[in-house]
């Protein structure tokens, strides 16, 4: 596996003066787990996938739809996406992830479709050896999400719906 500049390279990456390369050894653990899903999702079965005994912390994130947001009721949300290109930018979050943090096993899955109050659209189950790195991790994860996934958000409410914008990368820096 080689990056580029910090990213993982696919196929023939063309280099430019001052690139910087690294050449990675298989990641410790070698395990992830990331998807679009229409089912719902199963936070308690990720974590049980994400849990062994070299790892001595377990993070996880469940991004829930609410009701009310920002003072209106909300029906349930509606989830579109690009699938092919979704499921590669996951990789490339969780390789970020892995190139910044000592992981153990990583999971990223989001539902599409119809999602009610009080279920989840988001899953994030991260481990590691050390609780910093997990949280860190975890955080970082859920941030490049909302930053560069291609996975759109239809609000509807009693009276009426609309897709909800998301950031632009100026909104979210890391």
């Amino acid at each position: 596996m080689a990056a580029v500049n910090q990213a993982l390279a696919q196929g023939e990456t063309p280099l430019k003066e001052g690139d910087e390369v690294a050449f990675l050894p298989p990641v410790s653990g070698g395990q992830d787990s990331y998807g679009l899903t229409h089912e719902p999702l199963d936070l308690k079965a990720l974590v049980d996938w994400a849990t062994a005994p070299e790892y001595g912390a377990v993070v996880s994130f469940l991004g829930t739809t609410r009701s009310p947001n920002r003072g209106e009721e909300v029906a349930f949300l509606e989830y579109e996406a690009y699938p092919g290109m979704a499921e590669k930018v996951m990789a490339e979050i969780i390789g970020e992830m892995r190139s910044r943090w000592p992981l153990g096993r990583v999971a990223l899955w989001h539902r599409l479709g119809r999602v009610n109050p009080g279920e989840a659209s988001i899953a994030i189950v991260v481990s590691a050896r050390h609780r910093p790195e997990a949280f860190a991790a975890c955080q970082y994860a859920i941030d490049r999400v909302k930053q560069i996934l291609p996975v759109w958000k239809k609000e509807h409410r009693p009276d009426g719906s609309f897709w909800v914008e998301g950031f632009s990368p100026e909104d979210h820096r890391l």
